[in-house]
């Protein structure tokens, strides 16, 4: 399920299903908010994005999310809408930590990552809108850099990490977790250039500038996410939509994106869904 913003003031313009692998959409003077699949919320003339409180879109699409997998109690998620998602200050934490790098491999529990880590100067991502007007709308604007592998030492990797959930407070209030399954929407975005020319191989040519939002599939060859239940003191893999054990149980939920492709990747959301532990 996608539904269609106004880029200016956040009205809603239209919905859509998700597109197949290739599809491209043209998002100029808009954005698009993808949920995940199979999931359907009733659009109406009084539904809204923001504020994203119990009665939003965003909010009504994560709990019939959660209710499609009855075996977890609770579901976090953002879809970088408001400032407070790009800050790492959302609800309960949640958001983007920009000042936090991807974890080295000693902490990280999946031989893939190997030798070659992040950066050592924090996270490699682009955050477009952050203070523009109106603030915090960043959808379709959220890339995990590509990664560096001409350096003098080891490849830097792009990498986003996210901020803290501490799950013991409300509306979560759980106890602890020790297993999640992570949802997340990725994409391929272009700009084309505007050509107005007389002039030799564009003569004749007056062409607009597009934004295009190129589909492709989540789990991209060379995108690797990883979660952490102890405020990022190990982290362990996820597959797309797979569970994911975490071995000990803990109450500091991190994730973190980590792209090892020669292309930006752009993140436009993601869900979280784990169980209480039983005291």
């Amino acid at each position: 399920m996608r539904v269609f913003a106004n880029l200016a003031n956040n009205d809603i313009i239209g919905t859509g299903s998700e597109p197949e692998v290739g599809g491209v959409t043209t998002v100029n003077g808009q954005y698009v908010v993808t949920y995940p699949q199979g999931v359907a919320v009733d659009v109406e003339s009084a539904s809204y994005l923001v504020p994203q409180d119990a009665s939003s879109i965003g909010a009504q699409a994560a709990a019939e999310f959660l209710i499609r997998y009855p075996m977890y109690d609770h579901v976090l998620y953002s879809f970088f809408l408001e400032t407070s998602d790009l800050q790492g200050t959302a609800p309960l934490g949640g958001g983007l930590d920009t000042s936090a790098s991807a974890p080295s491999p000693a902490v990280v529990n999946d031989p893939t990552y190997g030798s070659q880590g992040p950066s050592a100067l924090g996270p490699r991502c682009q955050v477009g809108r952050h203070a523009a007007a109106p603030v915090g709308i960043a959808p379709g604007s959220i890339a995990i850099l590509n990664s560096a592998p001409n350096t003098s030492s080891n490849a830097l990797y792009g990498n986003i990490v996210t901020g803290t959930w501490d799950i013991t407070q409300a509306p979560v209030s759980s106890t602890g977790m020790d297993e999640c399954l992570v949802w997340w929407k990725v994409s391929h975005m272009d700009d084309t250039a505007d050509i107005q020319s007389g002039y030799e191989i564009t003569e004749g040519v007056n062409t607009p500038a597009l934004r295009q939002q190129t589909e492709t599939v989540n789990e991209i060859a060379g995108l690797y996410v990883y979660a952490s239940n102890d405020d990022g003191a190990t982290w362990y893999r996820t597959q797309y939509m797979e569970p994911v054990d975490l071995v000990t149980a803990g109450t500091d939920l991190r994730l973190v994106f980590v792209n090892t492709t020669n292309q930006k990747i752009y993140l436009h959301g993601y869900c979280v869904m784990f169980s209480n532990i039983v005291p």
